[in-house]
């Protein structure tokens, strides 16, 4: 747009969703304009911390570009959209969800392909003792910093949720969070699982062949596709009571130190990003 030929952004790029809070707080301390991409969880964070204005109380909930954006999203997308009060601070922009990857080269020793995967927790193991067996190694990985994504999938699958929507309290002891973890617990016992620290070190692995199966977010599925001579399939997460996970991504949030007379700026940075 012409009109704004003047204006110039500058793009700030983070290598993990832990940076960038901190990064924002010091825009916001700077007294700098932003707006920034921030990870679904950290809603309620970014609100109580005082970092970003609500669409709605920017916008005045009379914008139509907005509202036309905002019918565009799946509502589902939009749970973790929203503060305390019910306004709306977060516009999704990146979505993703956790995966299993397989290795079909190792798979195939197993007598596996991409027509017999596992569909549920006890296919899924029997899967993993045939890859110990056949190949002599730790068969499935799993990777820090984002237990809890992958954890709150297992326990979606047993038919709970780790938040309790009417107490809004966090349920670790359901009977499904016990189940989820006792299953993981079993796996390492049996030296079917090992854990990783390193989130995007998991990745790098299963692209080298070093890890058979992993969990991992959708995300990466690309990475994986550009990877030369990798032999691989990505699947929904095998069910327990049910099919499950949470989803994962990030939110364009509006920075604090916006002003009225950068509304319309903004909304059209806002239509060329959506």
């Amino acid at each position: 747009n012409s009109k704004y030929d003047k204006k110039r952004m500058t793009f700030i790029p983070l290598q993990e969703w832990d940076l960038v809070i901190s990064e924002v707080k010091k825009m916001a301390e700077s007294g700098k304009k932003f707006i920034f991409i921030s990870e679904v969880s950290q809603t309620y964070e970014i609100e109580f911390l005082n970092l970003a204005k609500s669409f709605d109380g920017f916008y005045k909930l009379k914008n139509s570009d907005l509202n036309k954006i905002n019918s565009d999203i799946f509502p589902q997308y939009l749970k973790n959209s929203y503060g305390k009060n019910g306004e709306l601070f977060g516009l999704p922009i990146l979505r993703s969800m956790p995966v299993v990857f397989y290795n079909l080269d190792n798979l195939k020793k197993s007598g596996y392909n991409q027509k017999n995967l596992p569909n549920n927790w006890s296919e899924f193991k029997t899967l993993l003792i045939k890859i110990k067996k056949n190949s002599n190694i730790t068969p499935f990985y799993l990777a820090g910093d984002w237990y809890d994504f992958l954890f709150e999938a297992l326990v979606i699958q047993s038919g709970g949720n780790i938040l309790d929507l009417k107490s809004k309290e966090i349920k670790f002891d359901s009977p499904e969070a016990v189940k989820a973890l006792t299953f993981w617990k079993e796996l390492i016992d049996e030296k079917l699982l090992k854990r990783v620290e390193n989130w995007k070190g998991e990745m790098n692995c299963f692209i080298a062949g070093k890890f058979p199966v992993i969990f991992y977010s959708s995300n990466d599925m690309g990475t994986a596709q550009q990877a030369e001579g990798l032999n691989w399939v990505a699947d929904m997460l095998p069910k327990n009571k049910k099919y499950g996970c949470p989803y994962g991504g990030g939110n364009l949030y509006l920075g604090k130190t916006l002003e009225l007379g950068d509304r319309e700026y903004i909304m059209e940075f806002i239509k060329f990003l959506y």
